[in-house]
């Protein structure tokens, strides 16, 4: 498996009075890449998440998930734009 995720800053000692950071990957922010050519994430690059879990339908219909998603991935762009 190969994992992209988001480095955080991790205190790994002291030089001096000044505390030392290193840079780590946390896998529980994972940043996900679309690899379809679907219309819904067609036009996203790499999109950074925290804590990421499944999401559950009481309905198990596709088109209710792809509205579902789209919703989600338009939420993110709209975020995306406004930072």
């Amino acid at each position: 498996m190969d994992l992209s995720a988001l480095s955080i800053p991790v205190k790994t000692g002291q030089i001096g009075n000044e505390p030392k950071f290193d840079f780590f990957s946390l896998a529980l922010f994972p940043i996900i890449t679309p690899q379809i050519n679907d219309p819904i994430v067609r036009n996203l690059n790499a999109i950074k998440t925290e804590f990421v879990s499944t999401i559950d339908f009481v309905q198990s219909e596709k088109l209710l998930k792809k509205k579902m998603f789209y919703y989600i991935l338009q939420n993110i762009q709209e975020q995306c734009v406004h930072h």
